[in-house]
C-alpha cells in the first residue's frame, strides 16, 4: 500500500531522499517521469537497492537524480530484492564525476547511441587512465562537457569510475565511509568505533594511504569477533573493497 506520494524534481529529490533516511524508513521508492522509471529500496534508512532501466546499484541512483522531475511513490517493500548498494546517502548524493575522475568504458558504445557529434569526440579518450580533466584540455572542452557525456554513458550501463591505483594516494572519505557501512552492518554502532579506532592506531605510524587499505582492512576484521567475519568479508565484496 503507497504510503506517500508527491512530486519530485532534481532539487526536491535529495531532500525526500534525506528525508526517508533521517525517518529511518523502510519500502520501495518509485520515481516516474516520462519514460524513466527508477526504484530506490530502503530499509531502516539506508538504500540497499537501486535499478533504473538495466542499470543497477550506485549508477541507478545517479540515473535517478539526473531526471528532470515527475511524480514518486513509496509503498512496501517487495520481497526478493538483492542489494546492490552499501554506500551511505550523502556519498551516493555527491557529484558523480569531477575534473580528477578517471572513466572507464565497461561496455562497447552502440553505434544508435545518442550523442552530438562534439560528445562522440569524447569516447576514443576515455581508457581508464586519462582523467576527466586531461580529457577537456585534449578537446579544449570545458570538464563540465566531458562530464556531460559521461552522466549519459553511466546511465545506458557502460561506464564506471575506474579504480585508482596509486599506492601514497589518501584513502578518500569514499572508501573510508564503505567500510565503515560494512563493519555498521555487522556489529551495529559498535563498528563505526572500530574502524575510527583502527584509523586512529595507523595514523599515529604515518599517513593511512591507499597503499595501506589491506592493513586498515585487516586491523578492521581483527576486531570483529570470528563467526561474523565471513559475513564481513562479504560485505566488503559487495562495496568493491578487497578483502584480506
Amino acid at each position: 500500500m503507497t504510503t506517500l506520494t508527491g512530486d519530485f524534481n532534481p532539487t526536491s529529490l535529495p531532500g525526500l531522499l534525506r528525508y526517508l533516511a533521517s525517518s529511518h524508513s523502510s519500502g520501495l521508492l518509485t520515481l516516474r517521469g516520462n519514460a524513466f522509471e527508477g526504484l530506490l529500496g530502503f530499509q531502516s534508512g539506508q538504500p540497499f537497492f537501486a535499478q533504473a532501466g538495466q542499470v543497477i546499484g550506485k549508477p541507478a541512483v545517479r540515473a535517478c537524480l539526473r531526471v528532470p522531475g515527475g511524480r514518486f511513490e513509496m509503498g512496501d517493500l517487495p520481497g526478493g530484492l538483492t542489494p546492490n548498494l552499501i554506500e551511505p546517502l550523502e556519498v551516493l548524493l555527491a557529484p558523480a564525476y569531477g575534473p580528477s575522475s578517471i572513466p572507464q568504458l565497461v561496455g562497447a558504445i552502440p553505434a544508435q547511441t545518442e550523442l552530438k557529434l562534439q560528445q562522440w569526440r569524447v569516447v576514443p579518450l576515455i581508457d581508464g587512465t586519462r582523467r576527466v580533466a586531461d580529457i577537456a584540455a585534449s578537446l579544449g572542452t570545458p570538464p563540465e562537457t566531458v562530464i556531460e557525456v559521461l552522466e549519459r554513458l553511466e546511465d545506458l550501463g557502460l561506464l564506471r569510475e575506474a579504480p585508482r591505483t596509486g599506492s601514497n594516494e589518501p584513502l578518500s572519505e569514499e572508501i573510508i565511509h564503505l567500510l565503515t557501512s560494512a563493519a555498521r552492518q555487522i556489529m551495529g554502532p559498535i563498528g563505526d568505533v572500530i574502524v575510527e579506532e583502527c584509523l586512529e592506531d595507523l595514523e599515529a605510524s604515518g599517513t593511512v594511504s591507499l597503499g595501506r587499505l589491506s592493513e586498515l582492512i585487516e586491523r578492521v576484521t581483527a576486531e570483529i569477533p570470528q563467526e561474523h567475519r565471513a559475513a564481513f568479508g562479504q560485505k566488503l565484496r559487495q562495496s568493491g573493497l578487497r578483502s584480506v
